[in-house]
């Protein structure tokens, strides 16, 4: 078994909120920190858990201007504090900003999504799950903020 799934076993789990993405390059979205919008993300949850699940192609995670991690077919990256960040493949010229599907993805509807330009396609499955502040001790962050599982 392996890190990730030892860690998701040991948190209690309170939902998820997740998305489909088909995207083609260039192509990128920023996800704003979560701060304040947790109650209205998951009621009831202490904790919001981002994270980004390549199910084909590639990914560019932009935690800041010294942290990038590549994410391939079968990685997810897990941020477990809710930094914000950006998540692209190729050079795009204007980033999606997906703060404005947060209403949509509270709504219970399935949220697929398709955008940007003519390039090679990229499949992420990315999201949130709600858990507990015990959570924090759960995940041991390979870098400020987040953690990888391949």
């Amino acid at each position: 078994m392996d890190v990730l799934s030892l860690a998701l076993g040991a948190v209690r789990i309170t939902g998820a909120i997740f998305y489909d993405l088909t995207c083609t390059a260039p192509w990128g979205f920023k996800v704003p920190e979560i701060g304040d919008d947790v109650p209205s993300l998951a009621p009831g949850t202490e904790r919001l858990v981002n994270f980004h699940l390549v199910t084909d192609g590639e990914a560019l995670v932009q935690l800041d201007a010294d942290e990038t991690l590549t994410a391939g077919p079968g990685d997810i990256i897990v941020l477990p504090r809710g930094h914000g960040h950006a998540v692209s493949n190729g050079a795009p010229e204007q980033f999606f900003d997906s703060s404005i599907t947060l209403e949509q993805l509270t709504s219970g509807r399935p949220t697929p999504a398709a955008w940007g330009g003519e390039g090679a396609p990229t499949n992420i499955i990315c999201g949130f799950f709600g858990c507990g502040r015990e959570a924090d001790q759960r995940f041991s962050p390979g870098c400020r903020g987040c953690s990888r599982s391949a």
